[in-house]
């Protein structure tokens, strides 16, 4: 009995420790793209665009490199 409560309290230790770390990450993400979008729509304006770009040209542009960056900058597990 003493074994199933040091591996349940292990098991509620990983499982919060995950969300926690999952909630870090979605924060991360989310910030900066918040950012430019201010930082953006305070440049322009009232601006149309700037050296041909609307503002949600550039922030598709912003999320776009993000995304191909998180796709292929991370290094792979193992290595």
């Amino acid at each position: 009995m003493k074994i199933n409560k040091s591996i349940a309290k292990l098991s509620l230790k990983s499982s919060l420790y995950n969300r926690s770390s999952i909630f870090i990450l979605l924060l991360q993400s989310i910030i900066p793209v918040l950012v430019m979008f201010y930082l953006w729509s305070g440049i322009l304006n009232g601006n149309r665009e700037i050296g041909g770009l609307t503002n949600s040209q550039m922030i598709t542009y912003y999320v776009g490199v993000n995304f191909i960056n998180f796709l292929f900058g991370m290094p792979l597990i193992g290595n």
